[in-house]
């Protein structure tokens, strides 16, 4: 943890890190929507999502979108198509708005 206490950097496998704000109010949609038991098709659109509202709470923070997939079928990481994560992101905000709108 650096001094400020505001970013955190955590050791991942095979030696991999990632750092990022431990108080971004844009982890909250992660946080509630994730589980396990959802395969990575339906994680896309959450995780384009996420990197939508991060955009709009620190435009500073986020400078585009790229998600890697891996998939056991595959063997490998492979990134989502940029415009695929776009419509992903806008029907999932949109869809929630809707449900908040009632």
């Amino acid at each position: 943890m650096l001094p400020n206490s505001m970013t955190t950097v955590e050791l991942m496998e095979g030696g991999y890190c990632i750092a990022g704000l431990n108080f971004s109010l844009a982890s909250l949609l992660v946080e509630m929507g994730y589980s396990e038991t959802l395969g990575v098709d339906r994680l896309i659109p959450l995780a384009a999502c996420m990197l939508l509202v991060a955009g709009r709470i620190d435009p500073l923070c986020i400078a585009g979108e790229d998600i890697a997939v891996y998939r056991d079928s595959v063997g490998k990481f492979e990134f989502v198509q940029n415009s695929e994560l776009k419509e992903a992101a806008a029907k999932l905000d949109s869809d929630i708005r809707k449900i908040i709108a009632g």
